[in-house]
């Protein structure tokens, strides 16, 4: 899963790296690693987050680097891109990273436009024009500054005059809304009243009229009211949703053992027997063109039981490649793994584990239900990391101390160290009570 080809994000000397090279030992392949590593991919818009607790923000996506400050719990962030588990963070003037298990989305405060509306690059006149926003278009209000709000509307971020906007909604009667969440229609405009139908995340409602508290609509065959927090003039994109661990509750300990890329046949058939010592399933990510040259060798996986889903065609790390490109590496997988073992796959592993929500868009359309990332990252890719040998050994303590329930656990089908500590590792998970579960068994 983690990339083994150069890509150069980082500008570092190439004094500093030959010194690097020379009294440290690393190889340009490690350095390599390191770089990709460290280096968070941006999103095309900037999220706002709020810190869940109190979270320290540090020099690099990882426990081991340095801490600039820590952020209070309940503060505003706002995230530009993602390095596996980290999120890359700017608050009160200073940017680095932050654990992205502690962060959650923020409050959406919608405003409406009262008349048609520039949305522009900066706040004032002079600024570029972005786009026309239409006279009652709902916007998300990201900041307050002055005359002007720094706003987000479909999926656009830039700067409104508040001279133009209305925390009230005017009527619109007959305007068609969605709900951006599951939502009760209920018989009148208030939680006491009786509950006519559950709307899913998504329903189209038309707004009947706007004289109460909540509008009074109609979903369907049925009328009746709904709280006005939860519709939006613009329809919910679709994203797949992205899981670090198994979000099917059980009664039974289990884990996810996965494993990426590719490996030779050896390796592979050492990983299968090893996993049918301890009656073990696991789930598979190999490269589309992995599969397509070695379908014999998929089939064989597929023939014990084990799961094998989507992770790209060629190994590129999504967010750099365009719409159609991104598009093209999941197909080519999906229809690379059809040929081979007549499954449609509905699980993708992003190459690298990056991924932004242009990504969780693109392979909700092309038919992924969840985007898999992992809990437990056994670094048995690297020869160094973070200044730490990885050993065999280490590889496999990673896999058992880290291990919890409905966990996923990353290694990869090339790693001489995770064919050596398997048997291992299985032992003492097995040991520790834990049943070996297959992705989509844990998941909803």
């Amino acid at each position: 899963m983690k990339t083994r080809r150069f890509i150069p994000k980082v500008v570092v000397s190439a004094f500093c790296l030959i010194l690097i090279i020379v009294f440290s030992g690393v190889s340009w392949k490690e350095i390599e690693h390191i770089l990709t590593d460290s280096v968070a991919e941006t999103v095309d818009a900037a999220e706002v987050k709020v810190t869940t607790a109190d979270l320290n923000l540090r020099t690099g996506p990882g426990t081991s680097y340095q801490v600039i400050l820590v952020i209070p719990k309940g503060a505003q962030v706002e995230v530009t891109g993602y390095s596996g588990n980290w999120a890359k963070v700017s608050y009160n003037g200073k940017t680095g990273y932050a654990s992205n298990a502690y962060l959650k989305p923020a409050a959406v405060e919608m405003y409406y436009t009262t008349a048609s509306l520039n949305l522009r690059s900066g706040p004032g006149t002079s600024y570029k024009v972005l786009l026309v926003m239409p006279k009652g278009a709902g916007v998300e209000v990201l900041q307050k500054n002055g005359d002007w709000y720094q706003v987000r509307y479909k999926g656009t971020t830039g700067y409104a005059s508040r001279r133009y906007l209305t925390a009230e909604k005017t009527n619109t009667g007959g305007t068609v809304l969605y709900t951006t969440d599951e939502l009760n229609l209920r018989k009148g405009p208030g939680v006491s009243y009786a509950i006519v139908a559950v709307m899913p995340k998504g329903s189209e409602v038309t707004v009947l009229s706007t004289s109460e508290a909540w509008p009074k609509v109609r979903y369907k065959t049925y009328e009746g009211y709904c709280s006005p927090k939860y519709l939006s003039v613009t329809k919910p994109t679709a994203l797949a949703p992205v899981l670090h661990k198994g979000n099917k509750a059980s009664n039974v300990k289990q884990i996810a053992l996965t494993f990426d890329d590719s490996g030779s046949a050896a390796n592979i058939r050492s990983i299968l027997k090893a996993l049918d010592a301890y009656g073990a399933k696991a789930t598979f990510f190999p490269n589309g063109d992995f599969v397509k040259n070695n379908p014999g060798l998929i089939s064989e996986i597929a023939a014990k039981g084990h799961e094998i889903e989507n992770h790209g065609y060629s190994h590129k790390s999504l967010t750099g490649l365009s719409d159609s490109e991104v598009r093209n590496e999941i197909r080519l997988a999906k229809n690379a793994l059809y040929t081979a073992i007549g499954k449609t796959s509905t699980l993708l592993r992003p190459p690298n584990g990056r991924y932004d929500e242009r990504i969780q868009r693109l392979a909700a359309e092309e038919g992924m239900r969840y985007l898999i990332l992992w809990s437990v990252d056994t670094s048995d890719w690297a020869t160094t990391r973070y200044g730490v040998t990885i050993t065999t050994q280490y590889v496999i303590d990673e896999a058992v101390t880290k291990a919890t329930q409905n966990g996923i656990i990353l290694m990869h089908m090339h790693s001489s160290k995770t064919v050596e500590g398997l048997p291992t590792i299985l032992k003492r998970l097995k040991d520790a009570g834990y049943s070996f579960a297959r992705i989509s068994d844990m998941v909803q």
